[in-house]
C-alpha cells in the first residue's frame, strides 16, 4: 500500500478525487462510500489471494473481488489489520530477506 505501489496510489487518488472536490466545497463526505472505495482499491491492488477462508457455514470462500470486498466490508477490523500490515514496509523487507535466503 505504500509509495512503491503506484497502481494503488493512482487508483485511490482517481476514485476519491470527486469526493474530495465536494468536501473542499463544504459538502459532507459520504463516509460509507469512501470506505467502499478504499476497500475496492485495496482488493484490486494489494490483496493478492487468500487461503483457508470460509463463510459462516464453514464452506470454503473462493477468492474473488466481490467476495473480498464483501468480507472486508462485513469485517472492518479485518480490513484495518490487513491494511496496516500492507502499509508496513518492514514486513515486506523481512519477506524479501527470507526469499533471498531460500
Amino acid at each position: 500500500m505504500g509509495g512503491a505501489n503506484k497502481a494503488y496510489s493512482e487508483a485511490i487518488t482517481r476514485k476519491l478525487r470527486p469526493f474530495l472536490t465536494k468536501y473542499n466545497a463544504g459538502k459532507p463526505l459520504d463516509l460509507e462510500k469512501v470506505n467502499e472505495i478504499n476497500i475496492e482499491c485495496f482488493v484490486d491492488h494489494c490483496l493478492l489471494r487468500w487461503e483457508n477462508i470460509t463463510d459462516r457455514e464453514g464452506k470454503p470462500l473462493l477468492f474473488t473481488k466481490e467476495n473480498a470486498i464483501k468480507l472486508l466490508l462485513d469485517l472492518p477490523e479485518l480490513y484495518t489489520a490487513l491494511s496496516e500490515q500492507a502499509g508496513d514496509v518492514e514486513s515486506f523487507r523481512e519477506v524479501e530477506e527470507i526469499a533471498g535466503k531460500s
